[in-house]
């Protein structure tokens, strides 16, 4: 299955999540509305809301929280997506406009503010407050992550550390979550939970490995971003960190030229060493690393379809273009 056909068995759940979002995204005042319908007018991957549809199928849960929770993650994702637009000064997303660059920085970060609350409120009437605790946890660390990027930005000395470490709350928290909710709802024990919440970490550091990677391959209709983006607003991944480390003078020389002058030959230049250098090759290999780490941890749970699907999606992102 590509990722399309995986959306296409899910039909039934991502119409219940989108209808739940669609109601929580609904208010009698105009400009409130106007910003919601841009929301749900853009939808991206749901890759999350996928995720965790597949784990609650894999272990057979019957209940409806799944939509809930879902639909939760969805708007915390996408709550993270509109404060980085304001952090990263971005023009647009998804090929659309951004809301910061219609609206600026204050009713921006608000609106963001609004969608992790409308999150914590639709969480709450699950009754969980063993998922609410987790949901409150992973939304902790994904700010904390963000705080700990803007620290680094512009830092030519950041390390690998810093970067694992960025990521992990950035990225890897949200998906252990995610699957982890699954689990928690269908009431399995600590080890399975933990199982599932393991896939989904390491799964997020693989995505993430391969998003810096395509951040030099790929082309911004496909990526709904502009390339390059993460070099320009200042974010050194782990392709130019370990291109420092190979080539330290030239590296450190391009990116000052790319910061101070915003060079696009400089630039291109750069990108251009990067994807014939060993750190490029170096990023995918580890993704793969990762995304076998997180098959590993489904071997507890018993054959299904949805645990099949499971185990092709970590490889399957690796040769994802978008």
């Amino acid at each position: 299955m590509n990722y399309l056909e995986i959306l296409s068995s899910l039909a039934d759940e991502m119409e219940q999540m989108d209808r739940t979002l669609a109601s929580v995204l609904n208010s009698d005042h105009p400009y409130l509305q106007k910003l919601h319908s841009h929301i749900l007018s853009s939808p991206g991957k749901k890759l999350r809301p996928a995720l965790l549809f597949l784990c609650s199928k894999m272990v057979e849960y019957n209940g409806n929280n799944h939509i809930i929770y879902a639909t939760v993650f969805e708007l915390i994702h996408t709550a993270t997506l509109i404060h980085d637009d304001v952090i990263d000064d971005a023009e647009t997303r998804r090929g659309q406009e951004t809301i910061y660059h219609g609206e600026g920085t204050v009713l921006s970060v608000l609106y963001g503010d609004l969608l992790y609350t409308k999150a914590n409120t639709l969480a709450i009437s699950a009754g969980s407050l063993e998922v609410m605790g987790l949901i409150s946890s992973v939304t902790e660390e994904m700010i904390e992550g963000e705080l700990l990027q803007e620290k680094h930005a512009y830092n030519k000395a950041i390390t690998e550390e810093d970067y694992f470490n960025i990521l992990s709350r950035k990225t890897a928290f949200l998906f252990g979550g995610t699957a982890k909710t699954a689990g928690l709802a269908a009431g399995l024990s600590a080890k399975e939970t933990e199982a599932l919440y393991q896939y989904g970490f390491n799964l997020g550091i693989s995505f993430q490995l391969v998003d810096d990677f395509l951040d030099y391959t790929g082309q911004q209709d496909q990526m709904g971003k502009p390339v390059l983006s993460d070099l320009l607003a200042g974010k050194l991944t782990l392709p130019v960190i370990r291109y420092m480390r190979d080539e330290p003078q030239k590296a450190s020389a391009l990116i000052d030229r790319i910061w101070r002058e915003t060079d696009h030959q400089a630039l291109d230049e750069l990108a251009q060493s990067i994807r014939s250098s060993a750190s490029f090759q170096e990023t995918l290999d580890l993704g793969r690393k990762y995304a076998e780490t997180a098959v590993s941890h489904l071997k507890c749970f018993r054959d299904n379809p949805a645990k099949r699907i499971l185990v092709d999606i970590p490889f399957q992102m690796l040769s994802r273009r978008t």
